[in-house]
């Protein structure tokens, strides 16, 4: 995808077009990033040896990423260090995950710099909605009303679709469908295998992780754009 198409991001379609095939869960429609440093870099160290990584398949779970009014997925690849003995097992099997914060750390800054999300253990949020973030909290305003704001623009997003979506019906009864039955467009927060799974960080996940434990991640890459430095010791942060 890299060398014919240029980009990290795999091609949206438009929800018109979507909506061609009148069906509603068809507009749960989510932006994909590929993150493969592997296929543009000649080689990347492991954190720990140093030895040349190599590819070890993809990443069978993408990470959900929290964007302004809507989410994507990154999918990423694993990577096996053939020289690195795994403590419990005893064999040659130690693999990290493409975004983790070690492989990071190791590539060049004009390519991590293309990384678009902040991860926490199990979640994460764009770089603009964390600069957005920090913009508000530097000016007054708290988690909770970010949080309630953030899943306002969510949920404005979400009802802009369902208004496409009944535009799209009552178009379709215009030209003789009067009486045929549709699918009902279901709630933001719907779970089920046909909803929008809808989700918005709480006020305490903002606070404790993407403020404190994603900015402790991103320390050492700040610092290294800022000096030209690796810096193995965190940066304090004010």
């Amino acid at each position: 995808m890299y060398a014919d198409h240029q980009t990290f991001w795999f091609h949206k379609k438009s929800n018109y077009i979507l909506l061609s095939k009148t069906s509603p869960e068809l507009l749960n429609n989510p932006r994909f990033f590929l993150w493969d440093p592997k296929a543009l870099c000649n080689d990347i160290p492991c954190p720990n040896c140093h030895h040349p990584l190599q590819r070890h398949g993809h990443i069978s779970t993408p990470r959900r990423i929290v964007d302004m009014n809507s989410q994507f997925w990154i999918l990423g690849y694993c990577m096996l260090c053939l020289n690195c003995i795994h403590p419990k097992s005893g064999k040659r099997t130690v693999t990290f995950r493409s975004w983790d914060p070690r492989i990071l750390a190791v590539l060049t800054p004009d390519l991590t710099t293309e990384f678009p999300a902040l991860l926490s253990h199990q979640s994460g949020i764009s770089k603009p909605l964390f600069s957005f973030l920090r913009s508000c909290f530097q000016n007054g305003m708290g988690s909770k009303q970010f949080s309630d704001a953030l899943r306002v623009q969510h949920l404005l997003q979400h009802d802009e679709q369902h208004l496409q979506y009944l535009q799209h019906l009552a178009a379709q009864a215009l030209d003789g469908y009067v009486g045929k039955k549709y699918d009902d467009f279901l709630p933001f927060d719907d779970m089920s295998n046909h909803g929008p799974h809808g989700y918005v960080p709480s006020s305490q996940w903002l606070r404790d992780r993407a403020v404190h434990r994603t900015v402790d991640g991103i320390r050492p890459y700040s610092h290294r754009v800022y000096t030209g430095t690796e810096s193995p010791v965190p940066v304090p942060y004010e």
